[in-house]
C-alpha cells in the first residue's frame, strides 16, 4: 500500500477517488449519517459542471492514481 499524503494523516477519510484513462474521476464515498453502512458512487466526466471542483477537492489527480477522500466542509 503506498503512503498517503502528508495532509492526510490524522485526517478523516471518507471514501477513495480514482481516475479512468478518459480523464472521469469516480468517487466511493461513505456517507455519515443514522446508518454508516451507506455508501455512494459518483463520476465526474470532463466537461462536467462540478469537475473542477472535484479535481480541485482532492488536490488533483491523474489516470489510474488513487486518492484519498476528506470530508467537504459546509
Amino acid at each position: 500500500m503506498r503512503e498517503l499524503h502528508t495532509s492526510y494523516r490524522n485526517t478523516k477519510v471518507i471514501g477513495y477517488a480514482g481516475m479512468t484513462e478518459d480523464g472521469t474521476i469516480l468517487m466511493r464515498v461513505r456517507k455519515s449519517g443514522i446508518d454508516e453502512s451507506t455508501r455512494a458512487v459518483e463520476f465526474y466526466a470532463p466537461g462536467d459542471d462540478k469537475y473542477a471542483q472535484m479535481f480541485a477537492h482532492l488536490g488533483g489527480i491523474s489516470p489510474g492514481q488513487r486518492e484519498p477522500i476528506r470530508p467537504f466542509s459546509t
